[in-house]
């Protein structure tokens, strides 16, 4: 029996989002306790090494869609029977990618600076204001960000060890962690072009969206969907095929984001609108504006991290009159259409094919 049992009736959206939420609940559930064992653990080598697991585990539990680790399943399901004794082996190694994840957000939050996500206090800022409780306030800044670092780089270590000790053949586990090795690698990279686009006078679209592929596409689409795979044997063919769905997917994930950073809901996704505007971030919105009429204006308005909100209605306003909201827009549908397109031809198994289509518009057509 599967572990989310389908009807061939329903849409394919109304199935991935069903889907969704059983393998979050099984995620959850695994992190939860996972983490609460962790941190009693570390309480025996001393109370600061509890703050840092307990602060950890905060940030986790927190929130989040849980979207790299469904991926881990949808992998395994594009290759195999996805059966319960299945998803119980396979949640351990969904939860180690939500730890990897946590690593590289605890580390991108210190670089962008920014204290709060989802509306709750970033991991390095709720170091700080412990350090500045119990230590010197003008040290707290820097102390934070230390014990920050150090808490990202233990998330990291936690997911190679999770991931290490699946109930799975060795060979199949080594190559699996070699993928999550790779995608952290990558990530790294797409960081680091990211952080220096802020500081280059001219950076072209196509280099954003590179950025976009290194960062977002390679880490949360192709890494967790080879993870699954690898785990269910896939041949190559079938990992090929899945970059081939996932790296257009990546793009069309990360520029939707992108325009909800701008134009989307402050409530609904749990970011300050602007930011990105505040932080003169490089996405294609912006080097597309940045590359026609309207850019010697939006040029004056990015970076400025005291921006009102009249300025960010300013820029909202040069984004959309040089069309690069429209072009933004277009390639994100090109790039649905491309990725969904991607999977007939495949020796995907159909019921995978199916969850992945309705899991495209699921993430891509969304305000949060």
């Amino acid at each position: 029996m599967q572990g989310a049992e389908t009807h061939s009736s329903e849409p394919a959206v109304d199935v991935a989002a069903r889907r969704l939420r059983h393998w979050k609940r099984l995620v959850d559930a695994w992190l939860a306790s996972y983490l609460a064992d962790e941190e009693r653990a570390s309480l025996v080598v001393a109370a600061e090494a509890g703050l840092l697991i307990g602060d950890l585990r905060r940030f986790v539990l927190g929130g989040g869609k849980r979207l790299r680790a469904a991926l881990v399943y949808a992998g395994y399901l594009a290759c195999a029977p996805l059966t319960s004794v299945m998803e119980v082996a396979l949640t351990p190694g969904a939860g180690a990618v939500e730890l990897l994840h946590a690593f590289l957000l605890v580390h991108d939050d210190i670089i962008d600076r920014d204290d709060f996500r989802h509306g709750v206090p970033t991991v390095h800022a709720s170091l700080r204001s412990w350090f500045a409780e119990h230590y010197a306030e003008e040290a707290s800044e820097r102390y934070g960000r230390s014990l920050g670092l150090l808490t990202g780089d233990i998330a990291a270590m936690l997911a190679v060890e999770v991931l290490s000790q699946l109930p799975f053949a060795p060979a199949l586990v080594l190559h699996a962690l070699r993928v999550m090795t790779r995608v952290a690698v990558s990530t790294g990279f797409g960081e680091a072009l990211d952080v220096l686009a802020e500081r280059q006078p001219e950076v072209s679209t196509e280099r954003a969206l590179l950025i976009h592929e290194y960062k977002t596409a390679k880490y949360s689409i192709e890494g967790p969907l080879h993870i699954g795979a690898v785990l269910a044997g896939a041949s190559d063919e079938q990992l090929a095929g899945l970059s081939r769905f996932a790296l257009p997917f990546g793009v069309a994930y990360q520029l939707q984001d992108d325009l909800l950073g701008v134009f989307g809901d402050e409530v609904l996704t749990g970011k300050a609108v602007g930011a990105d505007l505040r932080e003169g971030k490089r996405t294609p919105l912006v080097t597309m504006t940045l590359e026609r009429a309207e850019g010697s204006v939006l040029r004056e308005l990015l970076g400025d991290s005291h921006l009102s909100p009249e300025g960010i209605t300013r820029a909202r306003q040069l984004l959309r009159d040089s069309g690069a909201l429209a072009e933004c827009q277009r390639i994100i549908r090109s790039s649905i259409d491309q990725a969904a397109g991607a999977l007939g031809g495949t020796t995907l198994r159909q019921e995978g094919q199916e969850f992945l289509r309705g899991f495209l518009v699921a993430m891509t057509v969304r305000s949060a």
